[in-house]
């Protein structure tokens, strides 16, 4: 479906299934990340499209794309994937709510940097449009701070759309160009690193390394998900390897990444044997840390902390540009001890309409007389 809203800045609006996405919108959607205002891997194609063929079965999610048009020439500079809800218990009007896979750790829009107030607000306007009949955003995993956030929430006001913030917290990040370093672990955490290399280092020959856009990244991507299926999620049945669409999954999305020089896996190696491997994407001068995995027999020397300060510690030394590297940890893991900088992220629901801004007063209002209600009763 095309849309062309008819005003002077002349932008065209097209919801696409994912099975109508070619090759040559696959590559403008990666041209895209590289300009965006907001770095996101977790919006690149050769995340989502692989998420949705093995990940997504069960929904049917809108792929918005927003082209500038100049001299007759569609220019992509906006995208926005969604998927549509009927109503529930907790918004009972139909919703949308961004795309969020259970391997997405940052959600948001793709916006280019150079027209992000007029392609974000073409994209709210579409959403709002009462033809559509939805009522309400939900969203995981939003930037709260940087540019895009100052963006966004400027465009919000503007258009009158209501904001309820159901969670926020901080996410473990370091930054190359950090000059107070900030983000350089604590005191203590060097001095267990330290330890643990010389405990290493006294049973074998120590290497970490970086592979990267190389012919043996299919045996190191094997490597990883051999380690993570030895761990916690193996035992749990959460791993990689213990569902035939992730495995998949990870598969096609690693090679989407790697053809395009944006996937690097980092290993710890004693001996020539892989003892921990994380895996990395990469999207505009941001990384992001993805899956990792690390044998248990070494767990007194902690190899995944020591892959990961490895890789803190010769951030300068990448075969790469990256200024960022987001570490996606989940609140309250052992990164907040890793790495030091921070990034903020907020989960809640936007309400696009009259009635959706009823719903969330309402629910509102209800938390709080709870809330008031449990502090009397003593609970």
């Amino acid at each position: 479906m095309t849309e062309n809203r008819g005003n002077p800045s002349k932008y065209n609006l097209r919801i696409l299934s994912p099975g109508e996405v070619d090759k040559a919108h696959v590559a403008a959607w990666s041209a895209l990340e590289a300009r965006a205002i907001e770095e996101n891997a977790f919006l690149s194609p050769y995340f989502v499209l692989p998420a949705i063929r093995y990940l997504e079965e069960d929904k049917n999610p809108l792929i918005l794309f927003v082209e500038k048009m100049a001299a007759g020439i569609p220019n992509l500079v906006g995208v926005a994937v969604f998927n549509a809800h009927k109503p529930s218990r907790k918004f009972p009007l139909p919703y949308l709510s961004l795309f969020s896979s259970i391997h997405s750790y940052l959600s948001g829009f793709l916006v280019d940097r150079e027209y992000a107030p007029e392609v974000t607000e073409q994209i709210y306007r579409f959403i709002m449009d009462p033809k559509r009949g939805w009522h309400g955003l939900r969203v995981k995993n939003l930037a709260a701070d940087g540019d895009f956030a100052s963006v966004r929430q400027t465009v919000e006001a503007t258009l009158g759309i209501k904001w309820q913030l159901s969670r926020s917290w901080q996410r473990p990040v370091f930054n190359r160009t950090d000059v107070d370093d900030t983000s350089a672990p604590p005191k203590k955490t060097l001095k267990d690193y330290h330890r643990y290399l010389r405990g290493l280092g006294a049973m074998g020959s120590f290497e970490w390394r970086v592979v990267h856009a190389s012919p043996v990244l299919d045996q190191a991507v094997d490597e990883l998900m051999r380690l993570e299926n030895l761990g916690w999620k193996g035992d749990g049945g959460t791993s990689l390897l213990s569902d035939v669409h992730q495995t998949a999954f990870f598969g096609e999305m690693a090679a989407g990444f790697n053809a395009t020089g944006r996937f690097f896996i980092t290993e710890v190696r004693l001996d020539d044997k892989v003892i921990s491997s994380a895996s990395n994407l990469i999207s505009g001068n941001y990384g992001f840390g993805f899956k990792l995995g690390w044998d248990r027999t070494y767990a007194k020397y902690a190899p995944s902390i020591v892959n990961l300060l490895q890789l803190w510690e010769h951030k300068n030394e990448l075969p790469f540009q990256i200024d960022t590297m987001d570490s996606s940890a989940a609140p309250g893991s052992y990164m907040d001890h890793v790495w030091q900088g921070r990034r903020s992220l907020a989960d809640g629901v936007y309400a696009l309409s009259s009635l959706g801004k009823l719903v969330l007063s309402t629910a509102q209002i209800f938390r709080k007389t709870k809330e008031l209600f449990t502090k009397e009763s003593g609970g």
